[in-house]
């Protein structure tokens, strides 16, 4: 499954593109660089992917809540303010995560590549 997202994810992105996907520890399952994306993509990716495994919602959803409420929590390890981050959820639980980084659009496209492409093996995530 995380091949499949990833791949998903690079073909509806582009390929400036880096994806992270991450299981229910945190831990990466498959890192995939685009060849056109910049160094720092990669890590960017799995930072997003992160975050929103870590706080089992959007990266963004995360950013916007922590602005205000819990700044606190900007500083722990890992975690990152930007949106491109989107959890693998089967029902209400979260078994990993998808983070993008580099796409020609910015954080909001990221967000909607991760989201088809999570999409693409939603039957799978029963």
């Amino acid at each position: 499954m995380a091949i499949t997202i990833a791949e998903a994810a690079l073909a509806e992105c582009g390929s400036r593109t880096s994806i992270a996907v991450i299981d229910r520890a945190g831990r990466v399952k498959l890192l995939l660089q685009g060849d056109g994306s910049s160094p720092h993509n990669p890590e960017l990716a799995r930072r997003k992917a992160y975050t929103a495994r870590t706080f089992q919602q959007t990266s963004a959803e995360w950013a916007k809540r922590t602005e205000t409420t819990n700044p606190g929590q900007r500083q722990l390890t890992d975690v990152i303010p930007l949106g491109g981050g989107v959890p693998i959820k089967i029902g209400q639980e979260t078994i990993g995560a998808v983070g993008l980084s580099g796409a020609p659009m910015g954080q909001l496209q990221e967000e909607g590549c991760a989201k088809n492409a999570i999409a693409k093996v939603a039957d799978q995530l029963r």
